[in-house]
């Protein structure tokens, strides 16, 4: 039998959102769009959400304030899956974000990303971080080990070229979902300190065959 054959596929569930709650965050994802854009005029520099911000590779004037605090919108760290075939909470053109590995495939429903933004996650062992930034649309994953060290992340509240960016709780270090090769340390103790980036597409939801 393929590889193909026997890989099994995995959907994010949206743990206390019923099934028509998560339909209902389609639509006001329009609604945070539209906030975050309000947010983008508050000024970040008084503060930085409490990071330490040097040393820094960019100038300092370029990050904003996304509106909420450190960790104001919670990074999912314990995900919780279904199979595909039990997933019965989303319509054929929901979008997902997939990752898929040997032997293992998973799909992070966008509706869900929207109110998370990160997922701390594993696939077949290997430690993954799933990102997603609702104000410009981009979702990416990447490999949470840097060197000997598993991170963990968070999200930080702040925006860099309108982007997420994230923090790791080991070092408090700063992250750029967008930043030069994928994702980048721009602030901290790790500066310039990239994660590897995971094979990723974005699609839509469909009935398993």
């Amino acid at each position: 039998m393929s590889t193909q054959q026997t890989k099994r596929i995995y959907l994010l569930t949206p743990g206390l959102f019923t099934p028509s709650r998560l339909r209902h965050l389609r639509r006001r994802a329009c609604l945070f769009g539209m906030l975050s854009i309000f947010w983008l005029s508050c000024d970040a520099q008084a503060s930085f959400n409490g990071f330490q911000v040097e040393p820094h590779a960019i100038p300092l004037d370029e990050i904003l304030s996304g509106g909420p605090p450190r960790d104001g919108i919670p990074a999912l760290m314990a995900p919780q899956f279904l199979s595909a075939n039990e997933a019965d909470f989303l319509a054929l053109d929901d979008r997902v974000l997939g990752i898929q590995g040997l032997r293992q495939a998973k799909a992070y429903p966008i509706a869900i990303l929207n109110w998370h933004e990160i997922v701390n996650d594993t696939l077949g062992g290997t430690p993954v971080v799933i990102t997603f930034c609702p104000l410009c649309g981009t979702g990416m994953g990447f490999l949470r080990r840097v060197g000997d060290h598993v991170l963990t992340f968070g999200v930080s509240g702040l925006l860099y070229q309108s982007d997420v960016l994230m923090y790791d709780h080991q070092t408090e270090s700063l992250w750029s979902q967008i930043a030069m090769r994928g994702n980048r340390t721009i602030f901290g103790p790790t500066l310039r300190t990239d994660l590897l980036r995971t094979h990723n597409v974005e699609c839509v939801a469909q009935a398993p065959s």
